[in-house]
């Protein structure tokens, strides 16, 4: 039900698109093949037995059509202007990848008056996240749940490291890295919410 309604709410989003559904579930999620089959125009459905959020990510990959690619968890609610803020960044070529803004349930925090967004420590390896901020920067990270990547850009650093198993925590961070590393900047964009 949570998909189904995240889903909708992205079928309402400003801007031209696809929607790739990745389903791990077990069994399949037979309401969101339906929702999928009324709307070809708009959503389509794939079901993977192995599951694996970075297998999984780069399997929809795989599927993609657009040269940029948003990630979205299945629990979002994302803004109108989600994806229109997210490709608005891609016309600057040394973009590779932009970081949204992420808000929990529930009232709008105050967002920090001096936020150190999407950030590791060059010492201590600590990561600042902030993704709450109302500042638009250059970041080291993104979270996986509001992401998006230039394809060619994360396809040359070899997709998603299929080796973050489990809950595959910090996947989206190692991505943002390699995709920096290939000499490209991660942006964060808080219309992008």
């Amino acid at each position: 039900a949570i998909l189904i309604e995240t889903l909708h709410k992205l079928m309402q989003c400003d801007g031209t698109y696809e929607i790739i559904i990745v389903d791990q579930s077990t069994p399949p999620n037979e309401a969101a093949r339906l929702l999928a089959e009324d709307h070809p125009d708009r959503l389509r459905y794939y079901w993977r037995e192995e599951p694996g959020l970075p297998l999984s990510r780069n399997f929809g990959l795989t599927k993609a059509c657009h040269p940029v690619v948003l990630f979205c968890d299945d629990d979002v609610v994302p803004a109108t202007g989600l994806i229109v803020a997210h490709s608005r960044h891609y016309a600057d070529e040394t973009i590779g990848g932009v970081a949204g803004r992420v808000l929990p349930p529930g009232p709008a925090p105050i967002p920090p008056s001096h936020p150190v967004v999407g950030r590791i420590s060059r010492l201590t390896g600590n990561q600042t996240d902030d993704f709450d901020a109302v500042v638009e920067v250059d970041v080291d990270h993104g979270q996986g749940c509001n992401m998006s990547f230039r394809k060619a850009a994360i396809e040359t650093v070899g997709g998603f490291d299929t080796r973050f198993g489990g809950s595959a925590f910090l996947e989206e961070t190692d991505a943002c890295l390699r995709v920096k590393q290939a000499g490209y900047r991660i942006r964060f964009d808080p219309r992008a919410a």
